[in-house]
């Protein structure tokens, strides 16, 4: 098996060095700031997935990297909006995972959970 030698990034490694940068770099900044962040780029991963379907605007090679940046910066933007909310990404995540995980769409597919 080929061993993965790309760095790996925990989200909770993420919220302890962006709290740093970010502080160091803007400061207090008010919490719609990441909100309209994360809006811009999910417009951004819309744009780079309409233009990977139509075949036009570019490879699939350089497509896929504007997905993936843009992936990671509403990533970015969102540990910029729980820092403002003095919660941590990577607890909501698992919070939330730890209730998605138990549904069953298969078994119950108008919400996935018995009614």
């Amino acid at each position: 098996m080929k061993k993965d030698n790309k760095k790996k990034l925990s989200l909770k490694k993420l919220r302890k060095e962006h709290k740093v940068w970010s502080t160091y770099n803007f400061g207090k900044q008010p919490t719609y700031i990441s909100v309209y962040g994360i809006m811009e780029e999910l417009g951004e991963l819309s744009h780079a997935q309409a233009k990977d379907e139509l075949g036009i605007r570019g490879t699939p090679e350089e497509l896929k990297m504007k997905k993936k940046s843009a992936i990671a910066d509403i990533v970015i933007y969102l540990a910029e909006y729980c820092r403002s909310l003095d919660m941590k990404l990577d607890e909501c995540v698992a919070w939330k995972w730890e209730i998605v995980k138990k549904r069953d769409f298969k078994k119950y597919p108008m919400s996935g959970e018995p009614l």
